[in-house]
């Protein structure tokens, strides 16, 4: 049975610091690298993630693609909210 997921949950497995790549959100997420992929090209849409294309030295191919949140608002509440609710757990 397949793995319903939400942008929201997407958005979490990208890190805000660093970049990412789609095999690692859906590593993090439990879910296919297509859905990933799709979850994400929409937030990129959205504008909550940017995506750049990393020219990898020695391969052929296409370019990689690297996922990091942006900063918003609404990405630092939600950022902090999380910070706050570790916090609270771990105690």
């Amino acid at each position: 049975m397949a793995k319903h997921i939400k942008s929201t949950e997407i958005l979490k497995a990208v890190r805000r610091d660093s970049f990412t790549t789609v095999k690692s959100v859906a590593d993090r997420t439990g879910v296919q690298q297509q859905v990933a992929r799709r979850h994400l090209d929409k937030l990129v849409a959205e504008g909550s993630v940017e995506q750049i294309s990393v020219k990898t030295t020695g391969k052929r191919g296409r370019p990689a693609k690297q996922y990091r949140r942006v900063a918003t608002p609404v990405v630092e509440a939600e950022t902090q909210a999380e910070a706050s609710s570790t916090t609270v757990e771990a105690a």
